[in-house]
């Protein structure tokens, strides 16, 4: 059996950092946060054209914080064969802040165009959105030999008879991708808010908080279209952030959220379909 580990993982760092590659050929990952499925979904796009590229065995390490339930995530498969939560480590004592999942293939045929991009495979997590959820890094993970890692080995991989292939990371964490669908071109430095799912599944929807203080506390109006309040609150940052935001008592098919940031005299809005 092949196994190819990828000897360059290189890690563009935050947002909108983009780093120059060589020529040689190279395999782009990104992660996004899909709002109206309410799925994380892992993105593949080489610089490089090649008819039935193998793919396996291959391995593509996601990093949760650890709040996230312990236990296997399941995947629905797209390309590149079925991909599987093999690998799992919760809270090692190297890095107790964080889970290791990483998602396995023994490969598939997959036609690769050079700048173009496929979808290999997406996730739900129960908790919903989540900050903090990204791809592995090895100059900042923990190794197979460190404490509590039980000999795994969780570097990102592709294996191909072909040869050897590179993986480049753009914009490790994943994000909504009503705020970035291009992580290699955008940067995110002002604040940011989505609101998602849209359409609203089950009358609860989350907010998304992006470059904020998470101490700071906002104001948050939630009203009718045609303008009755539904009702209104003030919280922090860090706990508004991701958590579910019933509205099931609506009657209303669209609301209007408005989350506004006291004494700074800026507001943000967005319109929600609540599906029955």
């Amino acid at each position: 059996m092949s196994y190819l580990s990828i000897l360059n993982v290189l890690i563009v760092a935050g947002f909108g950092m983009v780093q120059r590659v060589s020529a040689q050929p190279h395999i782009n990952l990104r992660m996004t946060f899909n709002t109206e499925s309410n799925r994380y979904e892992v993105y593949v796009k080489p610089n490089f054209t090649q008819k039935q590229y193998t793919w396996g065995p291959s391995q593509i390490t996601v990093v949760l914080p650890e709040s996230i339930a312990n236990k296997s995530i399941d995947t629905r498969s797209n390309a590149a064969g079925l991909w599987l939560d093999q690998s799992m480590v919760f809270s090692p004592a190297s890095s107790p802040e964080y889970d290791f999942h990483g998602f396995a293939t023994q490969g598939g045929k997959v036609n690769m165009i050079a700048g173009e991009e496929q979808l290999l495979f997406d996730f739900r997590l129960s908790e919903g959105y989540q900050q903090g959820v990204r791809f592995f890094e090895p100059d900042k993970d923990p190794s197979s030999t460190e404490a509590g890692m039980t000999g795994g080995d969780f570097r990102s991989y592709v294996s191909n008879v072909q040869g050897t292939g590179n993986i480049v990371i753009h914009g490790s964490e994943a994000v909504p991708d009503k705020i970035s669908p291009d992580l290699e071109t955008v940067s995110i430095e002002k604040p940011v808010i989505v609101a998602y799912p849209n359409p609203v599944i089950s009358g609860t929807f989350r907010l998304f908080l992006k470059g904020f203080d998470p101490i700071e506390v906002v104001n948050v109006q939630i009203v009718s279209v045609s303008g009755k309040l539904l009702r209104h609150f003030d919280e922090q940052v860090s706990t508004l952030s991701g958590r579910p935001i019933n509205m099931s008592f609506s009657s209303d098919p669209f609301i209007v959220v408005n989350v506004s940031r006291p004494g700074k005299q800026q507001s943000f809005s967005h319109k929600l379909f609540i599906r029955e």
